[in-house]
């Protein structure tokens, strides 16, 4: 079953690279537009640069949500008369688009750190860093759109959850300028663990780390700790998005 999924999936791919051309081209254009926008970058403004950077990484997410509806009516139709089970369609539909996505990201990452000029000595943990923003973001899209039953209600949900992480991303909110009733939050945005492994990288061992990430109440030395938090987030959305997919929202009849 895997293997005639996979194969179909990527017949379709080639059959049809509209969806495929469309990432491209989007990291393109927002590569450019954001590589011009800090040409040369500043130290001052690496910090908004980052943040432009992994906001914009991690809503590529949002490009294949309306894609996933018209999937799952398919599954649905063809599950129902026992062509294949959940898991296998699951496995292959997963595993092909978030290798798109990573190769789109990586085209975005490549051209927008040429650009700004911080130095190809970090470009690396750069790369890991849109990779595991995008993880964690498209596995809690995935199971915000596994959940619920319309393209309507996902955006709306989205906006309730993921739109609020995004608000609390270590920039414009953060558990230094934030009051503490509310800078809890923090710690369940992913964007804001990107960005305190992004200055983390950059500046754990450096007097800019003042003005950088202690400036915005972040900590030193965790890179790790939050890429396998930023993991476990996507890993976790995925799993629960798997059951979702198999108990919710079938054909009724």
């Amino acid at each position: 079953q895997m293997r005639e999924l996979l194969l179909r999936e990527l017949k379709l791919n080639f059959r049809d690279p509209q969806k495929i051309m469309a990432k491209a081209a989007n990291a393109v254009v927002m590569a450019l537009l954001v590589g011009a926008m800090y040409f040369h970058v500043d130290q001052e403004y690496v910090p908004p640069f980052a943040y432009i950077a992994l906001a914009i990484t991690s809503m590529s997410a949002m490009v294949s949500l309306p894609s996933f509806f018209a999937d799952r009516l398919m599954l649905n139709l063809e599950r129902t008369d026992r062509l294949y089970t959940t898991l296998p369609y699951y496995i292959v539909n997963s595993g092909v688009g978030l290798l798109v996505s990573i190769m789109a990201n990586a085209v975005f990452g490549t051209i927008v750190w040429g650009m700004v000029g911080i130095g190809w000595q970090y470009y690396f943990k750069f790369f890991l860093i849109t990779f595991i923003i995008f993880f964690a973001t498209d596995g809690l899209i995935v199971l915000i759109s596994a959940c619920c039953r319309t393209l309507e209600q996902a955006m709306a949900t989205f906006n309730m959850t993921i739109g609020i992480f995004l608000l609390f991303n270590g920039f414009s909110a953060n558990t230094k300028t934030t009051p503490p009733w509310l800078s809890w939050i923090c710690y369940m945005s992913p964007l804001y663990y990107s960005m305190e492994m992004f200055l983390d990288a950059l500046y754990e061992n450096s007097p800019l780390w003042v003005s950088t990430g202690q400036l915005f109440g972040m900590r030193k030395h965790v890179f790790w700790t939050d890429f396998f938090i930023c993991l476990s987030i996507g890993c976790a959305g995925r799993f629960l998005a798997f059951f979702a997919m198999k108990h919710l929202n079938k054909i009724e009849r």
